[in-house]
């Protein structure tokens, strides 16, 4: 008997997906569930972005997930990327000092004006991340750093 997998949390519905991982229906369903918390936190992220820029023109960058082009009255374009961080890894403090260097390399490669928001897993590990990312403020992109909400157990998006 299959069990139901919409009752499950994204946490139990990971945990039955790695036990049975030849179960094609919990894979999509698992795979539906991630989508789904992306497609909230794009969603979350652009009307906090037009609250935040009320006189400019922001859009969801052709063929990218989680980034935004915010146009301002003189024509100058900023990108915004958008990181979800899962606290939860071991280390994440390296993780996160990794995608810092990452991030910064690609926009001085591009040349590119650039804003990163960060989304956590909870509003603990959200809180921590907000620290950690002042702790890291040390080049550009940390400067120009912000984390701005978490994913709540639900799949609903917070903002902190």
């Amino acid at each position: 008997m299959q069990p139901n997998f919409q009752t499950m949390s994204k946490k139990e519905l990971r945990s039955y997906l790695l036990a049975h991982r030849d179960d094609d229906s919990a894979f999509y369903a698992y795979a539906d569930r991630v989508y789904d918390s992306v497609a909230t936190v794009e969603a979350a992220v652009f009307e906090w972005l037009k609250r935040q820029n009320p006189h400019q023109e922001i859009i969801k960058a052709p063929d990218k997930c989680l980034r935004f082009l915010i146009t301002d009255k003189d024509e100058k374009v900023k990108r915004i990327n958008v990181h979800i961080i899962n606290s939860s890894i071991a280390d994440y403090k390296t993780l996160l000092e990794i995608k810092i260097q990452d991030i910064n390399s690609d926009s001085q490669k591009n040349k590119v004006d650039l804003f990163v928001v960060f989304v956590s897993e909870n509003c603990k590990n959200a809180l921590n991340l907000k620290r950690d990312i002042t702790e890291l403020h040390s080049n550009s992109v940390t400067k120009s750093a912000r984390v701005v909400g978490y994913v709540d157990s639900d799949g609903k998006f917070k903002e902190i």
